[in-house]
C-alpha cells in the first residue's frame, strides 16, 4: 500500500511551513478522501494564505461535499487568492454533485 503511505506523508507535510503548499498540491492530484479532513484543517487554520488557497484548490479537486461548509467560509476571507480558490472549489464540487444526480 505505497499510495496510502505517500498520502499519509503528504498529510504530515501539510504541517511543515516549507512543504505545505506542495503537499496540498500533491494531495489534490491523489484525489484521496483521506486527505479531506487534514486539508479542511489547513484551510481553516494555516496562517499562510498560499497554503489555504492550495488547500481550497485540493478540496475542489477531491470533490468531497464535506468541504463545502469550510470552503464557503473561506470564500469570505480577506485574501483574494484564497477567495478565488474557494469559489472555484465550491463550483467544482457543485458541478460534480449535479452530474452525479443527473
Amino acid at each position: 500500500m505505497a499510495v496510502d503511505h505517500d498520502v499519509e506523508t503528504l498529510i504530515n507535510n501539510l504541517k511543515d511551513p516549507k512543504l505545505a503548499v506542495d503537499a496540498a498540491c500533491s494531495l489534490a492530484a491523489t484525489k484521496d478522501l483521506m486527505a479531506v479532513d487534514p486539508l479542511i484543517d489547513a484551510l481553516n487554520t494555516d496562517k499562510n494564505a498560499d497554503v489555504r488557497a492550495m488547500a481550497a484548490y485540493a478540496l475542489g479537486e477531491i470533490g468531497s461535499e464535506k468541504a463545502l461548509g469550510p470552503l464557503k467560509k473561506a470564500a469570505k476571507e480577506d485574501y483574494d487568492q484564497v477567495k478565488r480558490s474557494a469559489d472555484q472549489a465550491i463550483k467544482k464540487i457543485q458541478v460534480k454533485r449535479a452530474l452525479t444526480n443527473f
